[in-house]
């Protein structure tokens, strides 16, 4: 079972939104911490069956695109006059806020899907989510030249990071995930 509240866990822009969101909340005196960002089925099934999640089906935090928050500051952790604030902040900055949703609102979820809904992540639809403003990336920013082309990427601790899709497609492959199972990808000559 993965759960796990490290941001490093989601989507870059989702990061970055959450980060800005932590940011925002700090300059109005609201303490942000983060309870959940990625998790797995086995978990998002414990939370459906434990009534901490509406449905039992795999969702954006599966897909790193979700994380929920707590007011950091003893006795304050669920207020809901702060969430309904953090709530407010969170949607100025584009975050989809489960504190609006008309059933099983959730004061302390945030998501950016790009606008898909959670059928549409589970059956395999991707959306290119905004790119993080290179000014805010903590890493080294590089040029990774391969046979057919180039990308820029970044290297943290020694690791170098490419765009996977933008790789395999200038080498003549595609790419591909499978809806089950998320941090997965398929690489296929091109038909």
């Amino acid at each position: 079972m993965l759960k796990t509240r490290s941001l490093d866990c989601l989507m870059p822009y989702v990061r970055y939104l959450a980060l800005r969101l932590k940011e925002e909340c700090a300059g109005v005196g609201i303490p942000l911490g983060f309870a959940n960002t990625l998790r797995d089925a086995e978990y998002q099934a414990w939370c459906y069956q434990n009534g901490k999640s509406a449905t039992k089906d795999i969702g954006p935090h599966v897909f790193g695109m979700a994380f929920d928050v707590f007011i950091n500051r003893k006795d304050s952790e669920y207020d809901m006059d702060l969430l309904r604030r953090v709530g407010a902040i969170g949607k100025k900055l584009g975050l989809s806020w489960a504190g609006d949703w008309k059933s099983f609102r959730e004061y302390v979820h945030f998501e950016y899907t790009g606008g898909l809904s959670a059928a549409e992540l589970r059956a395999g639809k991707r959306v290119e989510l905004p790119a993080v403003p290179k000014e805010l990336i903590d890493a080294d920013r590089m040029q990774v030249y391969f046979p057919g082309g180039k990308a820029e990427g970044y290297a943290v601790d020694g690791v170098t990071y490419v765009p996977l899709r933008a790789v395999c497609e200038k080498l003549g492959y595609t790419v591909s995930w499978t809806p089950d199972k998320p941090f997965e990808a398929r690489v296929e000559e091109k038909a």
